[in-house]
């Protein structure tokens, strides 16, 4: 570009090709969008959660400028809420995470190639929907197979087929990767789940190891006065049991006090298998064969799931189903960001079709 000066004075006010570069540089990076929608999968939901829900976007650095491009999506799944009351999103999780710098940077650095990343507010009454169809809590796999994506690929420029399309997520969001990657193959062609909490339900025992606690969850009648371990137990239940005509929580809990003691309900706990990723190997075997990428990971100190995650890799290479697994020095959910900068995204830059340059 040819440098004018312009002057008065003999003083030099300004160079246009030094604010050209300038501009262009700071235009150079990508930006995080909300926006909202109406979701008809949530619609009727007993709790009362509002069907209409927030999503961030990424938008990646050539998308204002490169006006015929179109990107592949990589959808973010977040993990239980922590926060229990009022209102929150725990999507934003990931913006204060620094995802948007990192994205920045890897795509600066030519370490991933330019993605957009969607983040959904998975959030319900009960801290977590856990990302599975639900009488009690509305159908939630598919508010984000079906309804999220038909909305990202009607308002951004996306490539509009699973092999251009990833998933993603921690803890909650982990599993329900897992679960969604199983379900629809045909929406998302390639998965990566990190640190995929509350698997291998069928290895767990009948008793519980907080009988105390759930002594005291039989017996409560209000949300209001429940604990936050409480409120997650309620919410799984509500995903894996749920029961619409058994107010107050619509539930049906694996467990019942009988004359004070604790009584496992295998049939209940029988339900729980059928959302187990390990038990849901055999079903779906087919489907996970059609996975262009399959990927998962879990720190080598988490308590709570390795052994959930050693079982999934070891049912899949019993079954042939090919896939990478890889164990950090961490426990459950540490190093998200490292793990999400090291090696979830530059998987997907690898594992993603990018359609004709």
């Amino acid at each position: 570009m040819k440098s004018i000066r312009i002057s008065t004075g003999g003083k030099l006010i300004v160079s246009l090709a030094f604010i050209s570069i300038v501009l262009a540089v700071s235009a150079a990076e990508g930006r995080i969008i909300e926006e909202s929608f109406h979701s008809k999968a949530l619609e009727g939901n007993i709790l009362g959660d509002s069907p209409k829900r927030d999503v961030f976007v990424y938008l990646p650095p050539s998308y204002d400028k490169e006006k015929k491009r179109r990107y592949p999506t990589v959808y973010l799944l977040h993990g239980n809420s922590r926060v229990t009351r009022g209102e929150y999103n725990p999507a934003t999780s990931w913006i204060n995470g620094g995802i948007r710098s990192t994205m920045n940077s890897l795509i600066k650095t030519e370490k991933v190639r330019e993605m957009i990343l969607v983040m959904p507010n998975g959030r319900n009454r009960y801290g977590g929907s856990h990302y599975v169809n639900s009488p009690v809590t509305g159908n939630w796999a598919d508010h984000i197979a079906h309804d999220l994506v038909q909305f990202v690929d009607g308002k951004f420029r996306t490539l509009r087929n699973r092999n251009s399309r990833a998933l993603t997520g921690s803890s909650m969001g982990g599993r329900g990767t897992l679960i969604l990657g199983m379900n629809y193959p045909d929406v998302f062609g390639v998965i990566y789940a990190m640190s995929s909490g509350s698997m291998n339900f069928g290895e767990l025992p009948l008793q519980p190891r907080d009988a105390a606690g759930w002594k005291k969850l039989l017996r409560l009648n209000k949300l209001d006065d429940a604990e936050r371990s409480m409120i997650r137990t309620i919410g799984l239940s509500a995903a894996f049991s749920p029961n619409p005509d058994r107010p107050p929580f619509y539930v049906d809990f694996k467990y019942q006090l009988v004359d004070g003691e604790l009584v496992a309900i295998q049939e209940v706990q029988k339900r729980w298998h059928q959302f187990d990723p390990v038990m849901m190997m055999d079903l779906h075997k087919a489907r996970l064969i059609k996975l262009k990428g399959f990927k998962f990971d879990c720190g080598r100190f988490d308590t709570r799931t390795l052994d959930a995650n050693r079982a999934l890799a070891k049912k899949l290479k019993a079954v042939g189903i090919p896939h990478i697994y890889e164990e950090y020095d961490g426990g459950h959910g540490d190093k998200r960001l490292e793990r999400i900068e090291e090696s979830v995204l530059p998987f997907f830059s690898e594992a993603l079709d990018f359609g004709p340059e």
